[in-house]
């Protein structure tokens, strides 16, 4: 618990510092068991026992951890409820699903433990009566980058979109997103810290809407799906007394979401609509003075915690980035073979972006907080990393050496913040951005069509030498 609570916790929004005291874990152990669960599995992940065998055991610890986990979230899809005062339908569990998308066990990693020992392997043997799919006309990968790259990415994004489905039907469930819904105090709650506890449980139900909101466009953004859930930007007023540190930088994260879907939205409509070049360009300014009227009011504020300020500034630079990638793509589109070589003043904002990530992550690593980072960061890292390549190959060779040695100290990071043994596979496996605009296949990235044939990281072997 002090593992997750020191290292874990304050990289992310999600939960409280409630349970980071002590006396405060009798109502995690007792009341929510798949949360208290969950908070062990991510600790054991970073943690490694002192003494003989100290990470064989705790990788033995690790996936025991993960299988309970999973039989928890089984309970709570088939609405199974144990007569105790431990349930699986409470707040808890919906802090847990998302701390999931934050974090992932090592399990993910690997194919299901049942491959092997039943018909899946003959049922992949071709046949002449399968249909023949559009895959079949794609590039083809070596079987090492299939199951070392693809599967653990697909099985990273499919694991976070269910499960936040899941979460966002159990806050329906439980009354999340009704305005006028609290937990009230019974008139025999006299004892003090049974009130703390409750009123805790409030503040937390009032904190989950944005944080619903927020990872349902990050993870339906990825996947190229609508998002599950639309709210405003607007919070209780209660909340905005009760946790003012929390909610300022919180809102500023919501309005920058909006942005983003508005972005991929209006490129898409404008996409299927075969409109005017003018409507790119005038997406292009009007989302421009956006982003600038969104940096002013982040630069203004004073946000006490440095990981949210790292996380706003870095959605800031990959919004900034997709939002020029669509301009530069547009000029590629609409421009003859002999202004090629002239200045581009999108590619320089996309070059920009990039560099200011990469640097930013550079930060992290020489601070030692990059192994413990949510997984999202690694999304921004990976997908800025494409973006650099790209543009590097649209742009001036004077920005190449600048450029490319941002990515060098980011990489080196990587390798001296392994956090296990996979540590070797896991910039490979990482679960690259698939909304690459402009240059990977808009099959799922801005919502044009669903994704359906597991395509959308056919940018990666495509990449110019």
């Amino acid at each position: 618990m002090n593992r997750f609570f020191t290292h874990l916790s304050p990289l992310s929004p999600i939960l409280t510092d409630f349970y980071a005291t002590i006396s405060n874990q009798f109502w995690l152990v007792t009341q929510e068991p798949f949360l208290c669960c969950t908070i062990l599995l991510l600790a054991s992940r970073y943690h490694i026992l002192p003494g003989r065998a100290g990470r064989v055991r705790s990788s033995f610890i690790h996936h025991r951890l993960s299988q309970h986990c999973q039989h928890l979230l089984l309970r709570v899809m088939l609405g199974q409820e144990k007569i105790s005062k431990a349930k699986t339908r409470t707040l808890g569990t919906i802090e847990a699903l998302l701390l999931l998308c934050e974090w992932y066990p090592k399990s993910l990693h690997f194919p299901p433990e049942s491959d092997g020992w039943d018909s899946d392997l003959i049922l992949t043997n071709p046949d002449v009566r399968d249909p023949q799919l559009d895959s079949e006309h794609e590039p083809s990968v070596s079987v090492q980058w299939q199951q070392e790259v693809i599967e653990p990415t697909k099985r990273l994004e499919r694991m976070s979109w269910m499960i936040l489905s899941a979460a966002v039907a159990l806050a329906h469930e439980l009354g999340v997103f009704k305005d006028n819904s609290t937990l009230a105090l019974g008139e025999n709650q006299t004892r003090s810290d049974s009130r703390i506890y409750l009123e805790n449980l409030e503040l937390r139900r009032q904190r989950l809407p944005c944080l619903l909101l927020i990872f349902s466009n990050i993870a339906s953004t990825r996947i190229g799906c609508d998002s599950l859930i639309s709210l405003g930007s607007s919070s209780p007023s209660s909340l905005l007394t009760a946790d003012a540190k929390w909610w300022t930088p919180m809102e500023l994260w919501v309005c920058l979401m909006h942005i983003f879907r508005s972005i991929t939205s209006s490129y898409a409509a404008i996409l299927r609509e075969a409109r005017a070049d003018a409507s790119v360009s005038s997406l292009i300014n009007e989302k421009s003075q956006e982003l600038s009227k969104w940096r002013s009011s982040f630069e203004a504020i004073n946000v006490e915690q440095q990981s949210f300020n790292d996380t706003l500034f870095i959605d800031y630079q990959h919004v900034y980035t997709i939002l020029n990638s669509i301009g530069m793509q547009h000029r590629l589109d609409h421009q003859s073979s002999q202004d090629n070589a002239a200045p581009c003043g999108y590619t320089d904002a996309v070059l920009d972006g990039c560099t200011q990530i990469l640097n930013r992550i550079s930060s992290l690593s020489r601070r030692g907080l990059l192994q413990y980072m949510p997984v999202r960061l690694f999304f921004r890292m990976a997908s800025s990393s494409i973006f650099l390549l790209k543009a590097l190959a649209l742009g001036t060779t004077r920005a190449l050496p600048i450029r490319t040695g941002s990515t060098s100290p980011a990489v080196q990071g990587l390798d001296y913040d392994g956090l296990d043994l996979l540590s070797d596979d896991q910039w490979l496996s990482l679960p690259f951005d698939s909304s690459m605009a402009p240059f990977g296949s808009l099959i799922g990235d801005l919502g044009v069509m669903p994704d359906t044939i597991d395509t959308e990281l056919d940018f990666l072997w495509n990449l110019p030498p």
